[in-house]
């Protein structure tokens, strides 16, 4: 197993991420963005398949997959250009018993998998936690890549517009996961003006073609102390002479720039019944956008080494960034080919 496709544009490596990595060249990606199978979350290829020992995901302990995760970033830490960076997409999980029950109740129907007579401990989950506790399993991995040597330059909460309710009555259900972004450098590449977001209509009545006033002063000041003085929201102004009155600089105030997005995106699912490659957690396009606009520039290169159907690949070409991507399931890989026969060509830049 290996090359899968290959054209201008994409390339597509079948097989294990830990083997597959192994033929790209050092420094050659400018950055990755993925999202690694989560601990005992789910299991995408059948019971009798072949591959089913190389599954990352169900190793049967949290920390064998978190020396997993550390290896496979030490080897994209490689292939990774100097300026480049790596964004992980990464869900929880809370601790709850494991086991097969045989008590009074086993057998209910649809009872007996599910919940253990004999408890059998934690097994598997990470020391000193109890049950029901969340694991935070993208903190603990976060941390043993800083660990390794990376640095943490973002966290992103991706708040799901339409995420799946939970039958779950003694907590809330959770709606959102996490986002990472991983460099080698504190100098490493980051284009903000590609993903800035627009200014409101109301923000921009507010400084055109006179500023809004607003008030300054010290916090937590007592009751019957003077009002505060007005003053001009600090969109390019300097502090004058006088507490707390804002003297506005020359420099106009660009509405056309846009405003840096913030790290809480609040963006759809794309995994529902029906989707076009019947996957269950399927990239939404835009939470893949602003990362490859951001950190690869016109032209580089991006690599998804935990493919799924394709859709890093599909973003990168449509923005005319190129693509490598590698995944384990053959049947994941024929839906990138259903995709990419149904992608336009372009001509590559130079």
């Amino acid at each position: 197993m290996s090359l899968a496709y290959q054209d201008a544009w994409l390339t597509v490596l079948q097989g294990d991420a830990r083997d597959e990595l192994a033929r790209i060249p050092d420094a050659s990606i400018d950055a990755v963005v993925t999202s690694p199978p989560y601990w005992q979350q789910r299991s995408y290829l059948p019971a009798d398949s072949p591959l089913k020992d190389r599954e990352i995901g169900r190793e049967p302990t949290f920390d064998g997959w978190l020396a997993t995760m550390v290896a496979i970033c030490g080897e994209l830490r490689r292939v990774l250009r100097p300026e480049g960076s790596l964004w992980l997409v990464l869900g929880d999980k809370y601790v709850a018993y494991g086991g097969q029950r045989t008590g009074k109740s086993a057998g209910k129907r649809g009872y007996a998998h599910r919940v253990p007579a004999v408890r059998p401990g934690l097994g598997g989950f990470p020391a000193g936690l109890r049950r029901k506790s969340l694991i935070l399993a993208p903190y603990r991995l976060a941390i043993a890549l800083e660990e390794d040597g990376w640095i943490l330059r973002d966290r992103v909460v991706w708040e799901k517009t339409n995420a799946l309710p939970e039958s779950v009555g003694d907590r809330l259900s959770v709606r959102d996961e996490v986002v990472l972004r991983f460099t080698l450098s504190g100098r490493a590449t980051f284009d903000l003006a590609s993903i800035r977001d627009p200014y409101s209509a109301a923000a921009v009545a507010r400084v055109q073609p006179h500023r809004a006033l607003t008030f300054s002063g010290r916090k937590h000041e007592a009751p019957g102390q003077p009002p505060r003085t007005p003053r001009a929201p600090l969109m390019g102004g300097t502090k004058g002479a006088a507490a707390g009155v804002t003297r506005l600089s020359e420099k106009p105030w660009n509405l056309r720039a846009g405003k840096n997005p913030g790290n809480v995106w609040r963006i759809a699912t794309a995994a529902r019944p029906g989707n076009d490659y019947a996957h269950f957690a399927m990239f939404p396009p835009e939470l893949v956008r602003r990362p490859i606009l951001a950190t690869c520039p016109r032209g580089g290169v991006v690599l998804d080494p935990f493919a799924g159907t394709g859709t890093v690949g599909e973003v990168a070409n449509s923005l005319l960034r190129r693509a490598i991507l590698i995944e384990l399931d053959p049947a994941s890989v024929e839906s990138i080919r259903i995709r990419c026969q149904a992608r336009p060509i372009v001509e590559v830049p130079a």
